[in-house]
């Protein structure tokens, strides 16, 4: 009789011990994106990525508007040109227009890091 009496008193103790230990922990959930935009660092971030952003794009047409003159130049006197003026027409037009396919690519990875520096310390203030 004892011997029930002392497990069902360690039972009665155990209890609320389990009862404490067992309760889960409390999550929230916190909208990361609406927490950045309310920080006062964010609007000029947000200005230079803009500047940024248009720079680039200026900088692509002007390369684009360029290439195609030396494009429709090369058209219409391509006839009057010998064969070596040509082939290298030809050559320096193919050379220009690989920097221009690449240039999108190369600005969205330099605007990816000029995010990740800008946006950083922000998000280092809240520990994300």
């Amino acid at each position: 009789m004892k011997i029930i009496a002392k497990f069902l008193l360690c039972g009665l103790l155990i209890l609320p011990a389990a009862a404490i230990l067992g309760q889960t922990g409390k999550f929230g959930h916190i909208n990361s994106q609406e927490l950045l935009s309310a920080m006062p660092e964010s609007d000029s971030a947000q200005a230079k990525m803009q500047k940024l952003q248009t720079t680039y794009e200026t900088q692509f047409e002007e390369m684009q508007v360029e290439l195609n003159k030396k494009y429709d130049d090369y058209l219409t006197n391509r006839e009057s040109y010998t064969d070596l003026i040509r082939q290298t027409k030809e050559a320096e037009i193919t050379a220009e227009s690989a920097p221009i396919g690449e240039a999108p690519r190369q600005a969205q990875r330099h605007e990816l890091e000029v995010h990740h520096t800008e946006y950083a310390p922000q998000c280092d203030a809240f520990g994300h």
